[in-house]
């Protein structure tokens, strides 16, 4: 009953900003960008956090509450199910122009790019892919993609769609 129509796509997308707004991947996003650089300083209520005290000291393990990615993932997921249902939307919906659909995969395209520049700077090689999931059935582990494949590969993309993109 989903992928009927351009109103299924907006929602997707918003729901996509949701998600980008939320705790978790708003802290993340200050906790491996400004809070690593010299922008912030440790004070009272950084020193009660171990968390965040060993990314200070950068004595960072795997069992620290930052270093999970999935929310960034969960973006990067629905991105790649718009940008693949989107078009098949656009042929049953004549009120979903082309040149909305191609501005709707450009800013879906942008947001993915987003994620995956937060996680390789944060994290250098990550796993990388631009097909969706859609079923626990599709094989999920991926290698780690090198920093310099992923990161040529999202400006290939946003170069691909930059024209594409709505200008205000």
């Amino acid at each position: 009953e989903f992928w009927n129509e351009k109103a299924d796509v907006d929602n997707m997308i918003s729901g996509l900003y949701t998600i980008m707004q939320s705790q978790n991947v708003m802290e993340r996003m200050m906790v491996w960008g400004e809070y690593r650089s010299d922008n912030i300083a440790a004070n009272e209520n950084t020193a009660s956090n171990a968390n965040l005290q060993n990314i200070l000291t950068e004595s960072i393990t795997a069992s620290n509450a930052y270093t999970t990615w999935d929310r960034f993932y969960y973006v990067i997921n629905q991105a790649n199910t718009i940008i693949d249902q989107a078009p098949a939307v656009a042929a049953k919906d004549p009120a979903f122009k082309q040149s909305e659909l191609r501005a709707d995969i450009a800013e879906c395209s942008a947001l993915r790019a987003l994620c995956y520049f937060y996680l390789i700077r944060t994290f250098r090689d990550v796993p990388y892919t631009t097909t969706p999931y859609y079923d626990d059935n599709q094989t999920m582990n991926l290698p780690a993609s090198s920093f310099d494949s992923v990161l040529d590969s999202i400006i290939i993309d946003l170069e691909r769609i930059k024209d594409d993109a709505v200008t205000v």
